[in-house]
């Protein structure tokens, strides 16, 4: 099979892009897209949804002094001028869909967008391993709570209210405040069983789970002949019962080069079948 959609990308929205002239725009990417072979575009901009308050990101995270603003910023306003720009854009016959990668409130113990703006996407995903933005700072280097944190989180997003329409979660036990190297680990922490039991939950709601191309590439750098943990965790998954969707998790349009191939590459690796995709969420 091949890598036709990408589930997961940021444009210039997203603050950690770079800002406007940096990172990447609709049209960039539409072009990217069409080189790569890929003809379903989701876009998924950082969000917190403002009606759901901000009190939660006021925690002494790694990041704790740029979280306020980081979120406070990527609004609903600010990310609905994507689409916007989608509605009056030929796509030249690539799919587009508009979402946003929500972010886990730990706080509230669910997903920081309403079910009122969730209504008005084409799908949302969610992000249970940003642990640099919203797990308490003092986890950060003792493994065991850290993959206590993401497990939690993973629980709290695949059963709060929002859970019945969630797409998928990215970047799966990714624990964002670590080095590549101790991310490994982390997940060698997580048992077989305690996979199971929570790709289990998520099956029961069809959320499926993103392979990241990003964090192959990441991971391809510091262990380049050691995707074992992710085998393992994409087995599980399936095994469980859930299906699986590509995301590039790109930043910036000039990092979409060769991303079809390198996909190809982990499609190998995992062993990846059409028939382990999940169902596209249709434009509303």
């Amino acid at each position: 099979m091949k890598m036709t959609h990408d589930f997961h990308i940021h444009t210039e929205l997203s603050i950690c892009s770079g800002g406007p002239g940096q990172g990447g725009t609709l049209q960039g990417y539409l072009e990217a897209a069409k080189r790569e072979g890929i003809t379903t575009l989701g876009f998924a901009d950082h969000f917190w949804d403002e009606g759901v308050g901000f009190d939660s990101l006021y925690i002494d995270s790694v990041q704790a002094a740029d979280v306020p603003w980081y979120y406070k910023t990527q609004n609903t306003a600010h990310v609905w001028q994507l689409k916007e720009e989608i509605d009056k854009t030929d796509t030249g016959g690539i799919e587009v869909l508009f979402g946003v990668e929500g972010e886990y409130d730990p706080c509230n113990h669910g997903i920081a967008i309403t079910p009122e703006t969730a209504e008005k996407l084409d799908f949302y995903t969610v992000a249970h391993s940003h642990t640099h933005m919203m797990m308490d700072k003092a986890f950060a280097n003792d493994f065991i709570k850290h993959r206590d944190y993401m497990i939690q989180g993973f629980i709290d997003c695949v059963t709060c209210p929002l859970a019945d329409g969630l797409f998928s979660l990215v970047h799966p036990f990714e624990a964002c405040a670590s080095p590549q190297t101790d991310r490994y680990e982390i997940r060698r922490l997580i048992s077989d069983d305690e996979y199971l039991r929570l790709f289990e939950m998520a099956a029961k709601k069809n959320i499926a789970i993103e392979v990241n191309i990003s964090e192959m590439r990441a991971n391809r750098m510091v262990r380049p002949d050691d995707f074992s943990e992710h085998e393992r965790m994409f087995r599980l998954a399936r095994r469980a019962g859930c299906k699986l969707v590509f995301g590039s998790d790109a930043h910036r349009v000039d990092r979409y080069e060769n991303m079809s191939a390198d996909a190809d590459e982990f499609i190998k690796l995992f062993d990846i079948k059409e028939s382990d995709i999940a169902i596209f969420p249709h434009k509303k």
